[in-house]
C-alpha cells in the first residue's frame, strides 16, 4: 500500500499485504495521517494475510461528539425527513423503524462549533457523518464509530468507504438517547463517555429527570435556556472530566446533583424571562394611556 493510497483513505481502513504486521501497517497510517496529533484510535485486524488499519487522528476537541450540521437529517413521528440542525426541544422524531421519543434540547442549534468527522459511504446508498466517539449501532452492537471498519454492518447495511473532513456539528439530544439518522441508521445521541452508562438506565437519569420533565412542559424555554446558558458553560467545564475523575458508585449522585442545579438555573433564567415580559407589558400600557391622554 502506498503512501498515495494512505492519503486518499485518510488513513482509514487500509489493507494490503505489503504490510507485515499490524504493527507496521499502524505506525505507517499514523505518521501519514495525523502528522504528530494524538490518535483518536488505532486499530488493526487480519484477513487472510491482509491486514487493515483503522487511525483517526484526534482534533484536539474530544468533546464535541455530534453528527454532522449541514446534511445529517432525522425523521418526524410523521415521516417527514428534516435536518437535524432545525429541531428543537419538544420535537418528536423517530428512534426506531417503528417507535418515537422527544427532543429535550438540541445541541450546537445556535453555534458554529467543528470537529473532525467520519463519513460512512453505505452499500444502500445511504451515508453518515459523525464524530469518532459518537456511538451507533455497528453489527448489532453500539459502538463508537471509530470502531466501524470498511464491511462492517451500520444497523442494515455495509460499510463500503470511510473518510475524513472536518466540520459543524449538531446532537439532538432524545429521551430515550437513541435517535434514527438519515432514515435508517440507528444511532446514539451520546458520546462513547457515557452512552453506555446512559443507554443502560431505564429510569433514572432518564427518562426519569427534572431537566426532561421541564423540557417537556416548557419545551421553547427550555432550548432558549440551554443555548443561552448552558452550551457555554459545558463548552468550557465538559462534564466528561468530572466522571472520569468519579468513583463509579458516585456517578448516579453526580448526575443528580448535575440536574438539581441545571433545573435551579432554568428556573430563574424563566422567572427573571416573565418578569421581564411583564415589565415591558405594563411599560407598553402605562406608554398608550399616556399617548391616549
Amino acid at each position: 500500500t502506498s503512501k498515495a493510497d494512505c492519503e486518499t483513505g485518510s488513513g482509514l481502513n487500509l489493507g494490503g499485504s505489503s504490510f507485515a504486521n499490524c504493527d507496521a501497517a499502524k505506525t505507517f497510517c499514523v505518521e501519514q495521517t495525523c502528522s504528530g496529533k494524538d490518535v483518536e484510535t488505532n486499530t488493526c485486524s487480519n484477513s487472510g494475510g491482509s491486514f487493515s488499519t483503522s487511525c483517526v487522528c484526534s482534533s484536539g476537541s474530544g468533546s464535541d461528539p455530534c453528527f454532522a450540521k449541514t446534511d445529517t437529517r432525522a425523521t418526524l413521528a410523521d415521516g417527514t425527513s428534516v435536518l437535524m440542525a432545525s429541531l428543537r426541544a419538544g420535537d418528536v422524531v423517530k428512534d426506531g423503524p417503528d417507535s418515537t421519543t422527544r427532543i429535550i434540547v438540541n445541541q450546537h442549534r445556535n453555534v458554529e462549533l467543528k470537529s473532525d468527522l467520519l463519513s460512512f459511504s453505505l452499500s444502500d446508498g445511504a451515508s453518515i457523518s459523525l464524530t469518532p466517539d459518537h456511538v451507533l449501532q455497528v453489527d448489532s452492537k453500539m459502538l463508537a464509530a471509530r470502531e466501524a471498519m470498511v464491511g462492517a454492518q451500520l444497523t442494515e447495511a455495509e460499510v463500503q468507504s470511510i473518510s475524513q473532513f472536518h466540520g459543524t456539528v449538531i446532537n439532538p439530544l432524545t429521551a430515550s438517547g437513541k435517535i434514527l439518522a438519515n432514515d435508517r441508521i440507528l444511532a446514539s445521541t451520546y458520546p462513547e463517555w457515557v452512552a453506555h452508562y446512559m443507554l443502560s438506565r431505564t429510569l433514572v437519569p432518564l427518562p426519569l429527570s427534572l431537566s426532561n420533565m421541564l423540557s417537556f412542559f416548557f419545551p421553547y424555554s427550555a432550548q432558549a435556556y440551554y443555548d443561552a446558558f448552558i452550551e457555554p458553560f459545558v463548552t468550557h467545564h465538559h462534564p466528561k472530566h468530572l466522571k472520569a475523575a468519579l468513583h463509579a458508585q458516585l456517578v448516579p449522585i453526580a448526575f443528580l446533583l448535575g440536574d438539581v442545579t441545571v433545573s435551579a438555573g432554568f428556573f430563574t433564567y424563566y422567572l427573571l424571562a416573565f418578569r421581564n415580559v411583564a415589565l415591558t407589558v405594563v411599560a407598553a400600557t402605562v406608554i398608550s394611556q399616556a399617548v391616549r391622554k
